[in-house]
């Protein structure tokens, strides 16, 4: 039985665009798949299915710094000893996106939680390439520890066993074999600041590149240059922000819109008009008191 469909996104799979679903199934999610639903017939046709359970322990899979990160835990008493040579980790299929013409791109977490609370977790997120034809070659491209290293970017978020981080975003790049992740951190950290990182990843599971307080990535259409939105130094509800675009072909970097004073939740949407032209949305002030959005283009 299907229990909740969590990801719907585009891929070219069918001679005509396609849908990639991932659900959970089963009695306990004891499953979960990734289909491919036709949207003109509504026919949906399974392609690959993992076990939640897989007999694979923490010291076995997890990456050297996140069983670090869970000795740590264990030494502070904060998790048992025993579990990661006891119990397997549970792995769910989150998310799936289409990486090139003959292959998926599929995200899973794979993690060993505290069965009293499971307001402890250890583990990661797996990102592996698929061949939907032969789903026996499944390459795993990079893991992400739930205690990632970018958290040591931010000291306030580097304080106790519970800051851990999420992939806000995963932008497939819409040409060449690379994928750029969102790294957020789970909680604010005591700082105003929403804290995320920007990771490029090519199809070695290589970063290739990292910016730091960025978020909001989008590709050109040819998929040589992406825009992105950051923030840093937050005052109170304020913030210096900026629009930027860089050229993972130069490695340039150009400033499309800026300003000492964004409010903190603001987010631009930005939309490419062809690889040379995008749309964005800004805000302004309007007078002392009011400040509005307005809608923008910019020629590289």
């Amino acid at each position: 039985m299907l229990i909740a469909i969590l990801v719907l996104v585009m891929a070219q799979l069918l001679p005509h665009p396609a849908l990639l679903v991932t659900t959970m199934d089963g009695s306990y999610y004891s499953t979960s798949t990734v289909w491919n639903v036709d949207p003109l017939t509504g026919s949906a046709d399974p392609i690959y299915t993992l076990p939640t359970e897989n007999g694979i322990l923490a010291y076995d899979s997890f990456p050297a710094d996140e069983i670090l990160k869970m000795e740590d835990g264990i030494s502070a008493e904060a998790f048992p000893a025993e579990w990661p040579t006891t119990y397997p980790i549970l792995q769910h299929i989150i998310g799936a996106w289409q990486f090139d013409d003959q292959h998926l791109l599929i995200q899973t977490t794979n993690e060993l939680c505290d069965r009293r609370t499971s307001n402890l977790c250890y583990g990661y997120f797996e990102f592996s390439i698929l061949n939907p034809v032969d789903t026996s070659e499944m390459e795993s491209l990079i893991k992400i520890p739930y205690h990632n290293r970018v958290l040591e970017q931010w000291p306030e978020c580097t304080v106790g066993i519970f800051n851990t981080v999420y992939v806000d975003q995963v932008a497939v790049n819409p040409v060449f074999e690379q994928v750029a992740l969102t790294i957020r951190a789970t909680n604010d950290c005591r700082s105003p600041i929403q804290r995320s990182t920007i990771i490029l990843i090519d199809s070695s599971g290589a970063a290739i590149v990292e910016i730091s307080d960025a978020g909001r990535l989008g590709w050109s259409p040819l998929g040589d240059q992406f825009a992105y939105y950051r923030q840093e130094h937050c005052l109170a509800l304020l913030c210096p922000a900026a629009l930027y675009v860089h050229s993972t072909a130069s490695h340039e970097t150009i400033t499309v819109a800026s300003s000492d004073m964004i409010e903190i939740n603001f987010r631009p949407s930005v939309a490419w008009i062809d690889n040379q032209r995008l749309l964005y949305s800004w805000m302004v002030q309007i007078n002392a008191a009011d400040s509005g959005i307005s809608l923008n283009e910019y020629d590289l």
